[in-house]
């Protein structure tokens, strides 16, 4: 990437490291914040100072990923690309300061070093974008997720962070604002690995959210 922020490696197990397997996989993540499986879950793809708030992992399931921008009436992406193997999700918030863009294409710069090829697409300037996220709601809501209610019980009345903590938990931890949405597959030795990166203002907060 262009500062090193997202990094890519071989291997499996350290907190840098990244080996694609399996045929289906959200890929992104954060370095902590869920308990459990939590490092294990996160070994694919690192953004630096990062915090994962939630992560799921099916040893074989069937998942299907954007076609074009849009989605049905029961919330399907529109156009799907429909596979099936094992899946990984992730979702992150990224280091403070740090805008929507420069997230993104670092985790695509790191991607394409190691042979990303993109299918789709989309940007905020592209109108539907910012709607993409009602396709993932459902999704992060099977995931292993953060404990942001008994954080926000133990903050001092009308601390900043209290305030901003109010709109935490929830569908609405995968972004639902000034959203880039790119899908597209890694070679693996089993296959092609299908790989989505999304990332998105968090509703009501100043944070940057990766899914």
């Amino acid at each position: 990437s262009s500062n090193g922020a997202a990094r890519i490696g071989e291997g499996q197990g350290s907190m840098r490291s990244t080996k694609f397997q399996g045929t289906a996989g959200y890929v992104t993540r954060m370095s902590g914040g869920v308990r459990g499986r939590g490092r294990e879950a996160s070994s694919y793809l690192d953004y630096q100072n990062s915090w994962l708030l939630a992560y799921q992992q099916l040893p074989f399931d069937t998942t299907s990923f954007p076609g074009q921008i849009g989605f049905d009436r029961q919330l399907h992406f529109l156009s799907p690309v429909t596979v099936e193997g094992r899946i990984t999700r992730l979702v992150y918030f990224a280091p403070p300061g740090k805008t929507r863009l420069e997230v993104q294409r670092n985790y695509e710069q790191a991607l394409a070093s190691a042979g990303f090829k993109t299918v789709f697409r989309c940007t905020p300037q592209d109108r539907g974008c910012d709607s993409e996220h009602n396709g993932l709601e459902s999704r992060y809501e099977t995931m292993k997720q953060a404990d942001f209610a008994s954080s926000r019980s133990r903050q001092p009345a009308g601390s900043a962070l209290g305030d901003q903590m109010r709109g935490l938990g929830g569908p609405n931890m995968v972004g639902t604002e000034d959203a880039y949405l790119t899908y597209g597959t890694l070679p693996g030795n089993a296959g092609p690995v299908h790989v989505m990166l999304h990332t998105a203002k968090v509703y009501q907060t100043d944070f940057t959210a990766t899914y």
